[in-house]
């Protein structure tokens, strides 16, 4: 056990996020799993339909299950489920089979996405801060402690130092990212002029600020007049391979509709898709891979996961973002819901290329993905005998085999490796 993970009242001491130079012995995952907010996981596995692992829940965990979570643990993979009360359940996914896991706690805040940490054959929920905001998730820190957003709007960051409130007027409901240079992105100035509420509510984020994990100082932000950023996360990738993490987010208005965009390390547009056309139509932006049939580095959304549902591939390309491929009929989100993670991204074949796993419009099905040539073509289906209720989890153990989870809304734990 790692002293370090121990839990003191609700804010944990040093734990850990996915910085260059973290102790490789800790992990920290969210729903999304890392905490940059891309939904990419670098492994592989050969997912098939009869390479499938179904676990009912326990007793105490109710339906449905509306989150997973899980991190590898060595050559184990451990999970935590948390019911739409708040009540958790883990997991432990080891030489084959799945056994109960006991957690630090058994009842996170109803609504709340589950984070959590691992190391050494530790596992522990990290639970939210008294003051935090509900439905937000917190961010554990390399130094230590963790970053959360208030019940007011400030954001604060906690560890070894002591207490940083700043008071940027955060979005309540808007989840935490960081770069690989430590630039934490928090979606700010809530605005009610887009009332589309695709995420929940009528409130979305006019503007975004970078904070510098390492000085604990706002160094960059950028707002909207008119726009919104439809959403409530943004995530962190290298879309131009030039070694330094841009940062990609939905952006909207009542005219034209969503268009993605990206942002450089000081909070500037550098690439715009084309705009929808149509105000109340959305865009929801998944993962930055090599999906590319050459390996090349693409942008996944998508558009309209309510209507018809268009997977897209964005190449960015001077200062653009140009779709060069898409694929109808697939659904990433269910409407008003605040899950936003029932996509996900890695080497679902075992060919060296990363596909995309993502619901069908029923949600009752899962479809691998893959980008061949101009188009995009479906590997494989997964049929789910239920409905999607949860997010789905991709975890890469310590050999790079991934495992893919996720629970129906009848009370099934599914697993694929």
């Amino acid at each position: 056990m790692v002293a370090s993970l121990a839990v003191v009242a609700c804010v944990p001491p040093p734990a850990a996020d996915p910085s260059p130079g973290l102790d490789p012995g800790l992990r920290f995952a969210t729903t999304f799993g890392d905490a940059d907010g891309n939904r990419y996981v670098a492994g592989h596995a050969t997912i098939a339909t009869e390479r499938v692992l179904e676990r009912p829940l326990g007793e105490t965990i109710q339906e449905p299950v509306g989150w997973i979570v899980g991190v590898a643990d060595g050559d184990d993979v451990v999970l935590a489920l948390a019911d739409a009360d708040g009540t958790l359940e883990g997991f432990r996914r080891s030489a084959g089979a799945m056994a109960s896991e006991t957690l630090n706690i058994s009842l996170t805040s109803p609504g709340t996405p589950p984070a959590l940490v691992a190391g050494d054959g530790a596992l522990v929920i990290v639970p939210p801060a008294t003051s935090g905001a509900l439905g937000t998730n917190a961010l554990a820190l390399k130094t230590g402690g963790l970053a959360f957003v208030s019940s007011d709007g400030a954001v604060i960051i906690s560890d070894g130092t002591g207490n940083r409130r700043l008071e940027v007027n955060a979005l309540v409901d808007g989840r935490l990212t960081v770069s690989s240079d430590r630039r934490m992105a928090v979606l700010v100035n809530p605005t009610d002029r887009y009332n589309h509420g695709v995420v929940g509510d009528r409130f979305e984020a006019a503007g975004v600020v970078f904070v510098s994990l390492d000085t604990q100082e706002v160094v960059s932000e950028m707002t909207y007049d008119e726009d919104v950023i439809e959403g409530m996360v943004g995530m962190f990738a290298d879309l131009d391979s030039d070694g330094v993490d841009e940062f990609i987010m939905t952006v909207s208005n009542v005219e034209s509709g969503a268009r993605l965009v990206v942002l450089d390390a000081h909070a500037s547009v550098v690439a715009e898709s084309d705009p929808i056309g149509q105000g109340g139509r959305w865009r929801h932006q998944i993962a930055v891979a090599p999906f590319g049939p050459e390996g090349e580095i693409e942008l996944v959304a998508v558009r309209t996961p309510h209507i018809r549902g268009v997977v897209e591939y964005f190449s960015m390309r001077s200062g653009r973002l140009v779709l060069v491929a898409s694929l109808e009929g697939y659904s990433s989100h269910t409407i008003r819901s605040r899950n936003l993670d029932m996509a996900v991204a890695f080497d679902a074949d075992g060919d060296g290329q990363v596909e995309l796993v993502v619901p069908n419009q029923r949600k009752d099905e899962l479809a691998v993905l893959k980008r061949v040539g101009d188009d995009v073509e479906v590997v494989t289906t997964l049929p789910l005998g239920g409905v999607l209720s949860s997010n789905l989890m991709a975890v890469a153990a310590a050999d790079g085999s991934v495992i893919l989870t996720a629970v129906t809304s009848d009370g099934r734990l599914l697993i694929w490796d």
